[in-house]
């Protein structure tokens, strides 16, 4: 169990399949900054992850918090969106034992400054092999089916590596 800084793209796309369960069941605390927090719970609102974070936060498991190195977001923002940005400095801040991201890029920058990387498809991969999710090919052809984009050589080497 452990503290992870979330993005809105995992938070969205487990909740579009129904799995966002498996956040609290794997991780002890989901951290999402201000500008994860605002895409999801504010602009989202009446969407299922909306509903979702906002009721995890009220259980406790989903805490929302302010970034404190703006100038860090700032130089960040001009390769990247607000909300990986600020869960990239979080994740720095709070010293996270993840940051889960899907964006590519924003995953090659956290994984080169050191910070440990989780998808949503690392996320439900994580899920099957805990024993937590019973069908990973069709959880990821439900994701696939709600626009979530995964490449087929992803999928392939997602499905070698489950077992």
């Amino acid at each position: 169990m452990s503290t992870v800084v979330a993005d809105s793209s995992p938070l969205i796309g487990l909740a579009k399949i129904e799995q966002f369960h498996l956040l609290q069941r794997l991780f002890e605390r989901i951290v999402v900054p201000d500008a994860v927090w605002i895409e999801v719970v504010v602009r989202g609102e009446g969407k299922p992850a909306s509903a979702l974070v906002l009721s995890a936060h009220q259980e406790g498991w989903v805490q929302r918090q302010r970034v404190s190195d703006v100038l860090a977001v700032t130089l960040l923002r001009a390769n990247l969106g607000p909300g990986e940005a600020e869960a990239i400095v979080l994740a720095q801040e709070i010293k996270a034992s993840w940051v889960l991201l899907d964006d590519d890029l924003a995953r090659a920058y956290a994984a080169g400054i050191g910070l440990r990387v989780k998808g949503t498809v690392g996320i439900l991969l994580a899920a099957y092999q805990a024993g937590l999710l019973g069908d990973l090919r069709m959880a990821l052809d439900e994701l696939r089916a709600k626009g979530f984009w995964l490449s087929e050589r992803v999928y392939q080497r997602i499905i070698a590596e489950s077992g």
